[in-house]
């Protein structure tokens, strides 16, 4: 999770556990729901492209 945070915020590790548990895990929960968001989506055109395919 540190490494989407980097990637994503362009945060460095040190300032990441700089700061409190509870900012941190304010920020993991949040990346954590965009990333579940990103892959729902993943799989519905996923799902949408194969049911195209089978037609």
């Amino acid at each position: 999770m540190l490494h989407i945070v980097y990637q994503r915020h362009h945060i460095p590790p040190d300032e990441v556990y700089g700061k409190t548990g509870s900012q941190r895990a304010m920020m993991y929960a949040s990346d954590l729901i965009v990333l579940e968001d990103e892959e729902r989506e993943r799989r519905k055109a996923a799902l949408k492209q194969q049911q195209g395919r089978s037609r």
